[in-house]
């Protein structure tokens, strides 16, 4: 009677372990969700005494950052950017909401990726809802006038 008893205890046993694994087996098996890293990136512009940073987050097609513009003979301005990239990923389209002169403000701001670098793209604008935006997005103009060069990010 005893064989029998200890004989149906390791049969549950071994059941009830093959029953786990399974299940175990079950949540391994199930693929886990990709989740993006976002990639920090920093870049300085520096050219007759005036100094323009920008440090970029970006996550999938969603950009967002910080920009300032230090200039030497104009008043200096500096914010939030928040935005795009486009589909081949080559250009970054992003609302700079910024203050000046204690006013804020918001435009619409393109950096176009050559190599390492990114370079400002400039075109006609015009006011919309509320802020500044590029009047054609396929007109701009990105003839390396500010050039943004890599730099290490500064930790924080």
């Amino acid at each position: 009677m005893q064989k029998l008893l200890l004989f149906s205890l390791l049969v549950t046993a071994f059941f009830a372990c093959k029953q786990e694994n399974a299940q175990d087996t079950k949540v391994k098996d199930k693929k886990q969700p990709f989740m993006t890293i976002p990639a920090r990136s920093c870049y300085v512009c520096a050219a007759n005494g005036d100094t323009v940073s920008l440090k970029l987050t970006i996550m999938d097609a969603k950009v967002m950052g910080t920009l300032a513009y230090n200039f030497a003979q104009k008043d200096d301005n500096q914010g939030s950017l928040e935005g795009v990239r486009n589909e081949d990923k080559s250009i970054i389209y992003a609302d700079y909401t910024f203050t000046s002169e204690g006013i804020r403000s918001v435009r619409e701001v393109a950096f176009k990726k050559t190599g390492n670098n990114l370079v400002e793209g400039f075109g006609e604008m015009e006011e919309k809802n509320g802020k500044m935006v590029f009047k054609d997005r396929n007109a701009l103009n990105f003839d390396n006038n500010l050039i943004f060069h890599t730099i290490n990010c500064p930790r924080q």
